[in-house]
Formats: structure tokens, C-alpha cells, sequence
């Protein structure tokens, strides 16, 4: 259940807007990511690991599950995250989450649909794979934020 919860808190895992790679928070949320979507525990996440995990990490922010996220989903993330890491740790993330999942509303229509989501997920896997060998490390989790908010 912790991992679920958490897995929220990924998605991170996909995004885009407007800020630094030191904001706070990205470490946690890349250390988040390594946990969630690494799942056979080699401190890397392959195409694959990757793929399972942001389409995981759509279902847990879809709370609803209506085929999109809004921002109130968004919002709902920050108690079950506060039970694991605190409630400072969670508004950090939440807000993170928030700016990072909402930028991919690419039609604009106030929700981030699937396909919308995964678009982004697949292109941010591209760009974080810096070294090109099918997979990423924590230190190309750690570029995550600036890539996702340089967009």
C-alpha cells in the first residue's frame, strides 16, 4: 500500500512548466520514482518498468477513474502522502505533482487525459535516458524537474 500511495507522487514521472531543477522536493520525488518504478530492485527503470509505472501512476491519481486528472484529484494526494513522508514533505510534492501533471494538458480543457499522459511519459523517458542504454539511473531522475518545467 505505501508504494501505491506514494506512486501518486510519481508521475511524475510526466510533465511540464515553468522552474528550476532545485526546486524543492525533486530529490524526494525522483527517490519516489526509483522505488516505484524500479521494480526488480536493480536501481534503474527500463522501458518497460517505465511504461508500467506511468500508466500506474495515472490510475492512482485518477480517482475517480473517469480517464483524466483534474486538479482537485491532484489535491487528494497530499493526505495519503503526509501518512508516509510527513505533511510538509506533502504539500511540497503535492504542489510539484500538480505543476508537473497539469502542464500536460495539451488541449487545454482543464484535465489531463491518458493519452495525454503517456504522450509525455514516453518523450520524458527518451530525453532522461541521457546515456542512450534503455534505461534510467537515479542520477537521470534527477533532471526530471528541469525537464519537466523547462517545457
Amino acid at each position: 500500500m505505501k508504494h501505491r500511495i506514494i506512486l501518486l507522487a510519481i508521475f511524475l514521472s510526466i510533465s511540464a512548466a515553468p522552474a528550476r531543477a532545485d526546486t524543492p522536493g525533486t530529490d524526494l520525488l525522483s527517490r519516489l520514482l526509483t522505488y516505484l518504478y524500479d521494480t526488480n530492485a536493480d536501481n534503474l527503470a527500463d522501458a518497460g518498468e517505465w511504461q508500467a509505472g506511468t500508466e500506474k501512476s495515472f490510475q492512482h491519481m485518477d480517482g475517480n477513474r473517469d480517464g483524466s486528472i483534474t486538479s482537485m484529484e491532484l489535491d487528494a494526494l497530499a493526505k495519503p502522502i503526509g501518512k508516509e513522508a510527513g505533511e510538509v514533505a506533502a504539500a511540497l510534492v503535492t504542489q510539484l505533482i500538480k505543476q508537473l501533471v497539469l502542464v500536460q494538458d495539451a488541449d487545454k480543457d482543464g484535465t489531463v487525459s491518458q493519452k495525454e499522459y503517456s504522450a509525455r511519459a514516453t518523450e520524458l523517458f527518451t530525453q532522461l535516458d541521457t546515456n542512450q542504454d534503455g534505461s534510467i539511473q537515479q542520477a537521470e531522475l534527477n533532471k526530471l524537474a528541469g525537464l519537466l518545467m523547462a517545457k
